[in-house]
């Protein structure tokens, strides 16, 4: 079978060429010319078909190239707004724990004197009788009364009675070191707990606190009130290793205090 083999030459000089190159491969026993007229205008139209199609992958190339930028910059601005969502989240998460531990305060503090409540105090009382256990340290633990309170507010009336209260539990916190923790125990009653304490040191304190209040003047109104203090001692470890004990022995302490007239401050000395 007789192979053809077609070559299409673009110029009459480019046909002895073609033909000599099929002969080297065995390929010419017929073999095909083909050579167009390239007069001018053919070229001319030639060189605009392909000015024509460059211009169109130009088109093509510009066009993808703005796709590609609006995609990236759509890309840019999900980013942005991600971030922004981000920023604004943790913000949100920022102000949450804030408001957090504002509650968490809130619920350790006794609304009318800001001082400690007895729920903290469960808390910090046995933490802190561990701790000195541990590092062989005493700590002692006062109970403070009002005295005579019932005839401030029958006399004053109530709210003259919580201005003395507060006026108690500046006086305590103004005066209170950094590891004491001053808590109101209950109506005109407040406990102070010093860690790191012995009872002499404790006792110096107590008189210090009962003499201040006692010259005192609270200012209500056009009432200038005066009022006494009896306060009960308890320390660790002799009085006491368990929060039950060393409170219930200062209580005792307070209890004596008052049987032995008021405005005193008495230690726990047994039973």
């Amino acid at each position: 079978m007789a192979r053809v083999c077609c070559f299409i030459c673009t110029s009459s000089t480019s046909y002895p060429f073609a033909c000599k190159s099929w002969a080297r491969l065995g390929l010419n026993r017929h073999c095909l010319k083909f050579a167009p007229d390239m007069d001018w205008p053919i070229s001319v139209v030639c060189l605009l078909g392909l000015l024509l199609y460059q211009v169109a992958l130009t088109q093509v190339a510009f066009g993808r190239n703005t796709k590609l930028h609006a995609a990236r910059a759509q890309m840019r601005r999900g980013e942005q707004a991600l971030q922004q969502a981000n920023d604004a989240l943790r913000q949100q998460l920022d102000e949450i724990h804030v408001l957090q531990a504002k509650l968490n305060e809130q619920a350790n503090r006794d609304p009318l004197t800001g001082l400690y409540n007895r729920r903290y105090l469960d808390d910090t009382l046995a933490r802190e009788l561990a701790r000195c256990k541990r590092e062989g340290q005493p700590l002692s633990l006062m109970l403070i009364d009002i005295d005579h309170f019932k005839h401030v507010n029958d006399t004053y009336g109530h709210p003259a009675g919580d201005e003395v209260i507060k006026t108690m539990a500046r006086m305590l916190d103004a005066r209170a070191r950094s590891a004491d923790v001053a808590c109101r125990y209950g109506g005109e009653e407040f406990l102070m707990l010093l860690p790191q304490m012995p009872l002499d040191a404790a006792l110096q304190r107590a008189e210090q606190w009962r003499n201040d209040f006692c010259t005192a003047t609270v200012e209500f109104g056009d009432f200038r009130i005066q009022s006494t203090l009896s306060v009960g001692i308890a320390t660790y470890p002799g009085d006491g290793t368990s929060p039950e004990l060393l409170i219930g022995n200062a209580d005792r302490a307070l209890y004596r205090a008052k049987q032995e007239g008021r405005n005193r401050v008495v230690a726990f000395s047994g039973p």
